[in-house]
C-alpha cells in the first residue's frame, strides 16, 4: 500500500542556501577585507588568523548592517534570494504532497521515504532551477519547474521507432507531466559489460542522430546526454523543434550557416570543438567524443589563497568535463572514431525507416503534430554570455547603487535581430532578479515568447514547419549528404612523417591528372553558391 504522503528532512530544503548567499556576498566582503587591511584593522599573527577574526566580526549584527548599508543593492539581492528560495521550496514541496500517488506508481516503489536530499542543477530561469530529489528508499527523482510535453512527446516518438522494428530498442523513460512543471526519471551513468553493448550504444547513438536531424535538434552537448550502460540517455530536450531564425541569406557564408543550422552538425552530440579563452586549445565539447576530464574552454572566476586574507578572485579555466556522457567498459573509454560503422549503421536504418513512414509523422494528428503545442527553448544569446555578465554583476563597485549594476548589464548590448530593443529589456529585466533569460517559442508558432515579452511571428519558420519540410525531403541524396557529415565529423586526424623517395614506381600522369578532375568536381558539387561567392562545408564547426 503507498503511504500517505511526503516527509521531509529540514536540512534538504535548506540545502545550498548558504553557499548561493556566499556567493553574492564574497566579493564585496573580501574588498571590505583589504581595505581593512590597508588601515590597519585587521588583527592576528597569520593571514588565516586575520581571515578568521575578520569574518567573525562581519557576523556581528552592527557589522553586517553597515556592510548592507554600504552595499543596498546587495541588501536587496540577499533578501530577494531568500523570499525565492522559501517560495521555491514552498512550491515543491506542495507538488510534490499533490502528486504523490502518481509518482508511487510510476516508480513503483512501495514506499519511497522521507525527502533526504535536494540538489539544485542546472540554470535558474523565473527564480526556478531544476531540482533532483533523493529520499530514504535511495530513489532518485528529477523535478523540471517547466512544461514538460516535448519530453513525453518525444518518449511517445522513441516508441514509434521500437514498435516499427527499430534494434536495439531505446530506452524511453517515463514522464509525469503538468501544465507548468513536471517529474522525469532520474538516469545514472552505468558503465557496459561486454563490447556488444558498446557497439549497441554507439548503433543507438547513429539512430538518435537520424530522429534529432529529423526533430530540429540542438544543443545535445555533453552534458545533456547519459551513457546509463548500453544506451545513450538524452536528458535535456528543450532543444528539439527550433524554429528558423531570420536573417540575410543572400552570401555563401550566410547560406552555409543556414544548411549548418538544419543539417546534424547543429545537435551536439558529433564533435564539435570550441577555442578556449585563454586561445591554448580547441575543446570538443560534443556528447559522442568529449574527453573526460579536458578542462572546460571557458573561465570562471576562482578564489586563489581562499581562508586567508591575501585572498582573491582570479578567472581561471577551472571546470572540467565529467564522465557520464561516455560508454565505459573495464578501464576504457571506447571512441566514438572507432565505431563509426556501428554509427552509420544505425543512422542508416533510422533515416530509412522514417523516410519510408513519414505520412505517419505529417498526417493530421500524427506524431508531429502532437508536438505542436509543447514549449521548447531558443537561445538568443550563448548562456555563458548571460552567466559571466551576472557574475561581473556582483563586483562590489556596482552593488553600491541601482544605476551603476543597472548601466552594467545594460552593456549585454543590442542583438542583431528584430525587436532588438524589447529583447534587450527582456533580458536586463532577467539578469536583474538574477536569473539566465529564457526564451521560448512553441513548434507550431512563429511568436517568441520570454519572461515579460511576446513578439509576434519573430521567426521565419516555425519548428513544426522546419521538421515537416525536412521529413518531406528526405531521399537518396539527402541521406548521403548527412551520411557524408557525420563519417567526416568522427575522422581521427593523424599525424604521419611524410617520406620522400628517391626510387619509386613511374608516375601515372594521367591518372593523377583524373584523379585531380575527380576532386575539382567535387569540390564544385559540394559548393554552396551565393549571389557572388562560394564556401564549403566544415565538418565541425562551432555551436550556436
Amino acid at each position: 500500500m503507498p503511504s500517505e504522503g511526503p516527509t521531509f528532512e529540514a536540512k534538504a530544503l535548506l540545502k545550498g542556501l548558504n553557499e548561493r548567499l556566499a556567493h553574492l556576498v564574497e566579493r564585496a566582503l573580501v574588498l571590505e577585507m583589504h581595505l581593512g587591511a590597508s588601515r590597519g584593522k585587521l588583527h592576528g599573527d597569520t593571514p588565516t588568523e586575520r581571515y578568521s577574526r575578520f569574518m567573525s566580526d562581519c557576523c556581528r549584527p552592527r557589522s553586517a548592517l553597515d556592510l548592507m548599508k554600504e552595499y543596498p543593492v546587495l541588501a536587496r539581492l540577499l533578501i530577494e534570494e531568500v523570499d525565492t528560495w522559501v517560495e521555491s521550496s514552498v512550491e515543491f514541496g506542495a507538488r510534490l504532497l499533490a502528486d504523490w500517488p502518481e509518482l508511487q506508481v510510476l516508480t513503483g516503489e512501495v514506499t519511497i521515504g522521507t525527502l533526504t536530499h535536494l540538489e539544485r542543477t542546472g540554470d535558474r530561469h523565473s527564480k526556478r532551477c531544476t531540482l533532483i530529489a533523493t529520499f530514504a528508499s535511495g530513489l532518485r527523482l528529477v523535478y523540471k519547474p517547466r512544461s514538460l510535453a516535448v519530453d513525453t512527446h518525444f518518449q511517445a516518438a522513441l516508441d514509434w521507432l521500437n514498435c516499427c522494428g527499430w534494434s536495439p530498442a531505446f530506452r524511453t523513460l517515463w514522464v509525469l507531466e503538468r501544465e507548468s512543471y513536471g517529474w522525469v526519471e532520474f538516469v545514472d551513468w552505468q558503465p557496459c559489460c561486454s563490447e556488444a553493448e558498446v557497439r549497441r550504444f554507439y548503433q543507438r547513438a547513429g539512430g538518435y542522430l537520424a530522429l534529432l536531424y529529423i526533430l530540429g535538434g540542438t544543443d545535445f552537448y555533453y552534458e545533456n546526454v547519459v551513457a546509463t550502460g548500453e544506451h545513450p540517455v538524452l536528458v535535456d530536450l528543450e532543444g528539439l523543434l527550433q524554429p528558423i531564425w531570420p536573417g540575410e541569406v543572400s552570401g555563401a557564408e550566410a547560406r552555409l550557416k543556414a544548411a549548418q543550422w538544419t543539417s546534424v552538425l547543429r545537435l551536439g552530440l558529433l564533435p564539435c570543438r570550441v577555442v578556449a579563452e585563454d586561445g591554448t586549445e580547441a575543446v570538443d565539447i560534443s556528447a559522442l567524443s568529449a574527453e573526460p576530464g579536458a578542462l572546460l574552454p571557458k573561465a570562471k572566476p576562482h578564489w586563489q589563497e581562499p581562508g586567508t586574507d591575501r585572498m582573491r578572485l582570479l578567472w581561471l579555466r577551472s571546470g572540467r568535463i565529467g564522465h557520464s556522457h561516455r560508454p565505459r567498459l573495464d578501464d576504457a573509454l571506447p571512441s566514438a572514431a572507432k565505431y563509426k560503422p556501428q554509427i552509420l549503421a544505425g543512422f542508416d536504418v533510422a533515416y530509412r525507416l522514417l523516410a519510408e513512414r513519414r505520412e505517419e509523422w505529417l498526417a493530421p494528428g500524427g506524431i508531429l503534430d502532437r508536438f505542436a503545442l509543447a514549449e521548447v527553448r531558443v537561445l538568443c544569446r550563448p548562456t555563458w554570455t548571460y552567466a559571466r555578465t551576472l557574475g561581473e554583476s556582483l563586483a562590489p563597485n556596482r552593488l553600491r547603487c541601482e544605476r551603476g549594476r543597472g548601466d552594467f548589464l545594460a552593456q549585454l548590448g543590442r542583438l542583431e535581430l528584430p525587436s532588438a530593443e524589447d529583447l534587450l529589456r527582456c533580458e536586463l529585466s532577467d539578469l536583474d532578479r538574477g536569473d539566465i533569460p529564457r526564451f521560448v517559442a512553441h513548434p507550431a508558432s512563429r511568436d517568441l515568447w520570454g519572461s515579460d515579452l511576446h513578439l509576434k511571428d519573430f521567426f521565419t519558420l516555425s519548428g513544426l514547419s522546419a521538421a515537416a519540410t525536412r521529413l518531406q525531403g528526405l531521399n537518396e541524396a539527402d541521406r548521403q549528404r548527412q551520411r557524408w557529415l557525420v563519417e567526416a565529423s568522427l575522422l581521427t586526424p593523424r599525424r604521419e612523417r611524410c617520406r620522400v623517395l628517391s626510387d619509386g614506381p613511374t608516375v601515372d600522369w594521367e591518372a593523377l591528372m583524373a584523379a585531380a578532375l575527380a576532386i575539382g568536381e567535387r569540390l564544385e558539387r559540394e559548393a554552396v553558391l551565393g549571389n557572388e561567392d562560394a564556401t564549403w562545408w566544415v565538418a565541425v564547426p562551432r555551436p550556436r
